[in-house]
């Protein structure tokens, strides 16, 4: 699994939209959408957080280990 599809993943797993996430994160829903598609990554910062909000470890949600 690769970052794009574990972020992905680990969103939805939350039963959150872009928008939820992106508050609970701190960026904007557009941010959130562009991680999603590959268009961008997310910075070391923003990975931290994501692990909080997602209860996901940063291995998990860079693909490294598995989301389950």
């Amino acid at each position: 699994m690769d970052y794009i599809e574990a972020i992905r993943t680990a969103r939805n797993l939350k039963r959150m939209s872009q928008s939820d996430a992106a508050d609970a994160i701190g960026v904007t829903q557009k941010t959130v959408s562009r991680w999603e598609t590959g268009q961008t990554i997310p910075n070391a910062l923003n990975l931290v957080k994501m692990s909080e909000v997602y209860g996901k470890s940063i291995d998990q949600l860079c693909g490294v280990t598995s989301l389950f």
